[in-house]
């Protein structure tokens, strides 16, 4: 996942800098965010974190998630320190084809807002819903009567 930080600290527009984790951000997290080599030419810096649990988390703005520190390319020297805030999180992800439609026809009458809790909630279940027509409906596991009596079978659209 792609977070975008924001320095909090003077940094120098197009200065090499080595982004360094934050101790407290994983503890408090539990993620993992990679060093990385930056060279910011606008106030955002993108880092790369990763999630290994099974849980989503949630990163808020303004959370401190690393250290910029100026590095000297000739000798590799690192200077002083600048936190790094948290921007927002990107959040692309993509709806599974198996739920593209679902998606198109929910969304039809939603704001934005609605229409992307819709799209997280169906990327977070998405395993519960069916893929194909082969994958519901039919079971060889269960054997079960339905006793309509003297009854007649009757069928009519729901």
């Amino acid at each position: 996942m792609l977070i975008k930080g924001m320095p909090c600290g003077p940094v120098i527009f197009n200065e090499v800098g080595l982004v360094e984790t934050n101790k407290s951000f994983i503890e408090k997290t539990d993620l993992l965010k990679a060093r990385v080599v930056v060279q910011p030419n606008s106030n955002i810096i993108l880092l790369r974190v990763a999630n290994f649990s099974t849980e989503p988390v949630k990163v808020y703005k303004n959370t401190i998630v690393g250290t910029f520190e100026p590095v000297d390319i000739e000798t590799f020297e690192v200077s002083t320190v600048s936190r790094v805030n948290c921007a927002e999180i990107k959040t692309e992800v993509g709806i599974p084809d198996h739920l593209k439609c679902i998606f198109e026809k929910s969304s039809k009458d939603l704001d934005n807002i609605e229409v992307k809790k819709l799209k997280e909630f169906l990327c977070s279940y998405q395993d519960v819903f069916s893929k194909s027509p082969s994958d519901i409906g039919h079971t060889e596991i269960v054997n079960y009567k339905i006793n309509t009596g003297n009854a007649k079978p009757i069928k009519f659209k729901p």
